[in-house]
């Protein structure tokens, strides 16, 4: 007797910290990145990054496909296959281990953030540096020609004193 392999389609919105289940496979939104176009999403404590311009990914025997991220949800499109007779949530229809982990994934997320800002402050003031830097220089640029113009005028007075 042959087994009879069924794929299912579904195409979802899921808000963070927001799970479906698709035959015997709970998925999970577990954070985005909305500026990269990436979610990472948990399908039965399977952790994944899956992009919007990658295609469908396979996350734990389910292909995941990023169709739009926002700031709070995402759309994807999820397809299970599966044989009929191995198709049922039992007790690893579970994303315990990847509820647990988001709130590390969050502060993870807050200090990449705050990694970001203090880069953005170092340019910041390396470019004011710079600016105070090419300012001093053309401060002292216009005291080496005033010198210079001073010392060819002494020089010159010295010269035609000398003639006289």
């Amino acid at each position: 007797m042959s087994s009879l392999v069924s794929a299912t389609t579904e195409t979802i919105n899921l808000d963070i910290g927001e799970s479906f289940v698709i035959r015997d496979k709970n998925i999970t939104l577990v954070n985005i990145n909305e500026d990269d176009e990436k979610v990472v999403v948990c399908v039965n404590n399977k952790r994944a990054i899956v992009e919007d311009n990658e295609g469908e990914k396979l996350v734990n025997g389910v292909y995941v496909e990023v169709k739009s991220v926002d700031r709070e949800d995402a759309r994807l499109k999820i397809e299970r296959d599966c044989d009929d007779n191995d198709c049922e949530c039992e007790s690893d229809c579970s994303n315990n281990l990847c509820v647990t982990k988001k709130e590390g994934t969050t502060q993870e997320t807050q200090n990449i953030e705050e990694i970001k800002d203090i880069k953005d402050n170092i340019n910041q003031e390396d470019e004011e540096i710079i600016v105070i830097r090419n300012t001093q220089s053309q401060s002292n640029n216009g005291l080496l020609i005033l010198g210079i113009f001073i010392l060819l005028v002494i020089i010159i007075f010295i010269i035609i004193k000398r003639k006289k």
